[in-house]
């Protein structure tokens, strides 16, 4: 299992997370301006929640798919605790335990950003900007 991947990535969950200054936003006519506030999530905890939950069950589904699934190897699959059932499988400890934490961190975050809701003015947008190499660039918005 590769969870030494996991240390960097909290680092990349952090970039992803950043607001870029793309260009300026467009002046909204009156009529589509909300003078009501409204409430939206809190969409940077539940991005970076997914992120980290996502990869870390990623690896430890992938890691029981490579073992055939069979019985010690096969309670990775369930989401959140199966690391921690995992544990007297044979498979290397210190591995589940940050899997284990990782999935459970990004539970938490997806939670904390659907409960704690951030009052705004008009329409929202929000948008993630990655960079994988020089001239490869990929824009999400949503």
């Amino acid at each position: 299992m590769v969870v030494g991947a996991l240390i960097p990535f909290a680092f990349v969950v952090a970039d992803l997370t950043r607001e870029t200054p793309a260009r300026p936003a467009p002046v909204a006519e009156a009529s589509q301006i909300s003078t009501r506030a409204k409430s939206e999530p809190e969409w940077r905890l539940v991005r970076a929640g997914a992120v980290s939950f996502g990869v870390a069950y990623a690896v430890c589904v992938g890691g029981a798919a490579a073992e055939g699934f069979d019985r010690p190897s096969a309670r990775l699959a369930i989401p959140v605790a199966g690391p921690w059932l995992a544990l007297d499988s044979g498979i290397n400890p210190w591995a589940l335990v940050m899997a284990g934490t990782a999935q459970a961190a990004g539970a938490t975050l997806i939670v904390w950003g659907f409960a704690s809701p951030r009052r705004v003015l008009g329409p929202a947008e929000a948008s993630v900007a990655v960079t994988a190499a020089p001239g490869l660039r990929l824009d999400v918005r949503f």
